[in-house]
Parts: C-alpha cells; sequence; structure tokens
C-alpha cells in the first residue's frame, strides 16, 4: 500500500485534470509535507537528468493555484525547481567544451550560478579543471 503523501507526489508528475482533484482530496484530509519533501529531495538526488523535478512542481504549483493552496515546502520546493533548471543550463553549456565561470554563469546570478556549479560537481556531472573552468564529466 502507498503513502497519502506518495500518491499526492505522483499525481503531481502526471498533466490529468483529475489527478489535481485527487491531490486536493489528499490534500484536504491531511498530508505530512515533511514526508513529500523529503521524498523530493531524495528523487532529486537520484535523478541526473533534472526533469523529475520540474514535472513535480509544475504540478504542484497547477495544484495550488488552482485551489489557492498556500503552503511553506511550495516555496522550498521552487527554489529547488529553479537550482535544477539553473544545472541544466550549466550543463547545456558545457556541451560546447569546457568553460569558465563567467561563461557558465552569463545571464544568471553570480551566487546562483556558484551554488548550481557545486551541486553539479557534487554529483559527478561536471568537474573543475582549473581555478575557473569546468567541463562535462565523461559518465559513459
Amino acid at each position: 500500500m502507498l503513502a497519502p503523501e506518495d500518491i499526492f507526489v505522483f499525481k503531481s508528475v502526471t498533466s490529468r485534470d483529475r489527478d489535481r482533484e485527487d491531490m486536493y482530496t489528499l490534500f484536504t484530509r491531511g498530508l505530512d509535507f515533511d514526508v513529500i519533501r523529503d521524498e523530493i529531495l531524495w528523487q532529486n538526488e537520484q535523478d541526473r537528468s533534472f526533469a523529475w523535478i520540474a514535472f513535480f512542481f509544475d504540478g504542484l504549483e497547477e495544484f495550488a493555484d488552482r485551489y489557492k493552496i498556500s503552503h511553506s515546502v511550495i516555496g522550498e520546493l521552487h527554489d529547488l525547481a529553479y537550482q535544477d533548471m539553473l544545472a541544466q543550463m550549466l550543463i547545456e553549456r558545457l556541451k560546447g567544451g569546457n568553460k569558465t565561470f563567467e561563461e557558465l554563469s552569463q545571464d544568471m546570478d553570480s551566487r546562483d550560478g556558484k551554488k548550481a556549479i557545486k551541486v553539479l560537481v557534487k554529483k559527478g556531472l561536471i568537474k573543475q579543471v582549473a581555478e575557473s573552468q569546468f567541463l562535462l564529466n565523461d559518465l559513459s
């Protein structure tokens, strides 16, 4: 049997209207948002494609907007989705070869860029080859 929190997460990554209604029903019955946040963080750590969190957040945001729901976990997960979007941008930029930090963080806040680079290095997706030079890690 799945916990209501797991069902809520599964329903959030789909695009069916009925799933948003189901999310609302689960929400009104009570959910442990610490469990949901922990699951999302765990899934995000396991996912190298960076797509999963975007689908989750899109569904969660649609649910919150439709039913006028406000919860602190929504803001927290928004920040996580934003960081993943930046990480995907950095990976795309590195597909053209080595880049400096300045080249990578063009058009973004440098603090956000540094944070995203740190996450990518930690996940082993990119590596630092000089003081301010990065490249994609060959994971094949």
